[in-house]
């Protein structure tokens, strides 16, 4: 693809406004890109008090990134004036991506031109969508701690978008990148009664949705530049896209030295793998289940795409620490099976089998090395009780009334049952024990004397009861939103609590919502590219028939 960019003669100059058009050869045609009413980057953060308000004095939102060496805020670079300004050089795209000079055009695809909510009557913005609908989703405020932090992600299912809901939940302005159509998880179940996901709307809480065409050249070519915007906040790429449209970390650093690219994939030669594949291949379900069964037993918790989805998060914090610190970039690749077996390394179950010279045996229910078992209740319930240090078997034993059975049995089984190990040895008998006196209560009763007596224990429940009960606690994380396209939704925010709170769950933006509004604020394209693109299926916004 080539690109040249010329200033417009003989045009009305304004103070920090300029007047460039771009045209840009591609498999899809010649498109004409007309940039209008830029702010330098000096304005627009005076204006939305973005600067100073998101974070003046940290390092991983200076200029360029680099760290001062000290605690004060980061002064405002001076404004040129005169021939200092018109002189100015900066970077656009060129042939191959790579970057030329060119003069006149602060940025290469920074927060250029005027945004979606500025203008009216926009051709092509999402039919029946009120403006702003995507962007008044998304409320970064200066006490979220990523706040001003944008990060453009195009994963799909658990591992890549969990990642990126973290640091949404942080306050980073994540951006989502989807084809029109959706992603392969766009209907993915649960669904709400009108057959909209429940599942994408959850893992996707307080993004902004873009519904972009990155298999056509032209719609990957806008991707790539979404990817490597200008600016000490831009520049973070988190993807899982495999293939021939996949952006690789080389691409992106040559027009962008600086970029900071995650790339989450199934195994780390690149071949595909879930969670239920990675977890199979790690021995877990050869270990899960009852001590009779044969067969291996899945999990329903995709745990391993959750914590690939953290250990995603983690390096994008990472290689910004190491950004601000060096200026450097980095690519990153993130493989599911290698945080699986990262993960049962260092519960050290794979020395475990290599020294025994065989797999862990199943335990049914019981915890591996100590004492834990569920125990049925008078009414149906049961609950899981734990005795993992001397002093909580100490409470299990004084609940239940059974301190001077145990103190008996130890001689005769020449055991300390104060030790984990011997309560391993002896969890059979000791359930036998307890037993009796769990099946003769009920669980209100069960849990005021285990309460009463600090016993470590948990009532079990199906998913109705858990929600039922979340909604009802002031101090739970779990509360009701107004989503788009389903209406009441039950949502979790952050797990973090900051000073004892944590910020409200943020609903999950339709598809497409904010598509005109990121490309025309973040790339400058005007309302007549815009349109061309929607006309084209490049794009796409929400319809009528998602709210």
């Amino acid at each position: 693809m080539s690109s040249t960019l010329t200033a417009a003669r003989g045009a009305p100059r304004r103070s920090g406004s300029v007047r460039a058009t771009v045209t840009c050869a591609s498999h899809q045609g010649l498109c004409r890109i007309i940039y209008l009413g830029y702010k330098t980057y000096e304005q627009r953060d005076r204006d939305d008090g973005g600067w100073d308000a998101r974070r003046a004095g940290s390092a991983l939102f200076r200029p360029g990134g680099h760290h001062r060496g000290d605690s004060e805020p980061a002064a405002r670079p001076p404004r040129p004036r005169g021939p200092e300004r018109e002189q100015r050089t900066h970077q656009v795209i060129g042939p191959a991506g790579r970057r030329r000079p060119s003069r006149g055009v602060p940025g290469s695809g920074a927060r250029r031109g005027r945004t979606g909510r500025a203008r009216q009557g926009l051709r092509g913005r999402a039919r029946g969508v009120p403006r702003g609908q995507g962007a008044d989703l998304f409320v970064s405020t200066p006490d979220t701690p990523l706040a001003g932090l944008r990060i453009v992600e195009c994963a799909t299912f658990v591992a890549g978008p969990s990642g990126g809901m973290a640091l949404a939940q942080l306050g980073a302005e994540v951006i989502r990148v989807d084809l029109p159509q959706g992603g392969g998880d766009h209907g993915r179940w649960p669904v709400a009664p009108n057959g909209t996901s429940l599942y994408w709307n959850n893992l996707n809480k307080g993004k902004r949705s873009v519904a972009l065409d990155f298999r056509a050249p032209e719609g990957r070519e806008l991707l790539a530049a979404l990817a490597t915007a200008d600016g000490p906040a831009n520049g973070i790429y988190l993807d899982n896209v495999a293939g021939r449209t996949r952006l690789r970390y080389e691409e992106l650093a040559e027009r962008r030295r600086d970029v900071i690219h995650v790339h989450v994939q199934g195994k780390p030669d690149g071949k595909p793998a879930v969670d239920y594949t990675a977890n199979a291949e790690v021995g877990v379900p050869d270990m899960t289940g009852p001590q009779d069964h044969a067969a291996p037993v899945n999990h329903v918790l995709p745990a391993w795409d959750f914590l690939t989805g953290m250990t995603a998060a983690t390096g994008v914090l990472a290689a910004l620490h190491r950004r601000a610190a060096t200026g450097e970039g980095s690519g990153i690749t993130v493989a599911l099976c290698d945080v699986a077996l990262a993960a049962v390394g260092n519960l050290g179950w794979l020395a475990e089998a290599r020294l025994a010279g065989r797999g862990r045996p199943r335990h049914g229910n019981h915890t591996f090395g100590s004492f834990g078992v569920d125990f049925p209740t008078a009414d149906g319930r049961r609950v899981m009780v734990l005795a993992l240090t001397p002093g909580q078997w100490d409470a299990l034993c004084a609940a239940t009334g059974t301190t001077e059975v145990f103190t008996a049995l130890e001689p005769v089984f020449d055991a300390d049952l104060s030790t984990e190990s011997d309560r391993y040895r002896l969890r059979d008998t000791i359930e036998a024990i307890l037993r009796p006196w769990f099946e003769g209560r009920g669980l209100t009763e069960i849990g005021e004397r285990l309460d009463r007596a600090r016993v470590l224990w948990g009532p079990y429940r199906d998913t109705h009861e858990a929600a039922t009960l979340a909604l009802a606690d002031p101090g739970s994380i779990v509360t009701e939103i107004d989503q788009p396209g389903v209406g009441a939704m039950v949502a979790a925010a952050g797990p973090l609590r900051w000073s004892g709170s944590t910020q409200p769950p943020r609903p999950a933006p339709l598809l497409g919502a904010d598509t005109d509004e990121v490309l025309s604020r973040y790339l400058g394209l005007s309302a007549a590219e815009l349109g061309r693109l929607h006309d084209a299926g490049l794009v796409s916004g929400p319809t009528e028939s998602q709210h």
